[in-house]
């Protein structure tokens, strides 16, 4: 029988007792991709969400959501998240013009990275996200990945 059910250890439920809205406790990165060739960029995130919904459950972590216990009385579990939608978790993020380009500075896309991180993860969906950051030049997309250290 699977079990659907499992309780956080210690160190990890520490990092959701300790996080803060100015310490967030989350780990996150950043990659820049040139898109295909003759694909826009709203045409690379439907593709990329249908690719992760279609192997979601390949990794069952991905789609479990944190439950606190009863009074507190001991740490969080992990439960499936029965709402789990890849709309939460797979998202457009657009910078202003002018963008980036490959060979100028990333001082706007710096900025509204450092802008993401600083916002808590939300609680009530599984603790990850991706976030596909357009407006950049030279046909190019960032990743900007998030996830909880618990």
């Amino acid at each position: 029988m699977e079990h659907d059910v499992k309780k956080l250890g210690a160190m990890d439920a520490n990092f959701l007792y300790s996080e803060t809205p100015s310490s967030p406790n989350h780990v996150a990165s950043l990659q820049v991709f040139e898109l295909p060739e003759h694909q826009s960029a709203s045409q690379f995130i439907v593709g990329l969400k249908e690719f992760m919904a279609a192997r979601i459950d390949l990794v069952p972590y991905l789609t479990r959501k944190l439950q606190m216990t009863p009074g507190g009385f001991d740490h969080p579990i992990w439960i499936s998240d029965g709402d789990f939608s890849i709309e939460n978790h797979i998202v457009e993020v657009s910078l202003s013009a002018p963008g980036l380009s490959a060979t100028g500075n990333m001082e706007q896309l710096e900025a509204k990275v450092a802008e993401l991180h600083a916002e808590l993860m939300d609680r009530d969906i599984p603790l990850w996200k991706l976030m596909v950051i357009t407006g950049l030049e030279d046909n190019n997309v960032a990743f900007y990945n998030q996830v909880h250290h618990a």
